[in-house]
């Protein structure tokens, strides 16, 4: 008898992150760094500064990951880093704004923090 979608969708989201997830390194309060994680970044771009009347504004970056918590069970927090995201391979950041999403990943903001 098949599941019910409800019921796997955390085993569907594993699933597809080790399929098509992304790849960056991640490293936890007091833990070493584990390269080669698989989780999910999500690139957006965000105008701020707008002027009033519709003018442009400054354009910037903003990035959302979803970390696996069966892989990483401490809640991440500003004292971790991700590094080596495709897109920027130099940089350094750390998650901000974590939550808990409801398939079973922590879901968090990147800010950019210096080397």
């Amino acid at each position: 008898m098949p599941t019910p979608l409800e019921t796997a969708t955390v085993d569907l989201d594993r699933k597809t992150v080790a399929a098509l997830g992304d790849t960056f390194t991640y490293t936890p309060v007091g833990g070493p760094s584990v390269t080669g994680v698989l989780g999910f970044v999500e690139y957006e771009e965000e105008i701020t500064n707008a002027a009033p009347g519709g003018g442009a504004g400054s354009v910037s970056q903003v990035m959302t990951v979803d970390l696996d918590a069966a892989q990483f069970p401490i809640r991440p927090n500003e004292d971790c880093r991700v590094t080596n995201i495709a897109r920027f391979p130099g940089l350094i950041y750390q998650p901000v704004g974590v939550t808990v999403a409801d398939t079973g990943f922590w879901r968090f903001g990147l800010k950019r923090v210096a080397a």
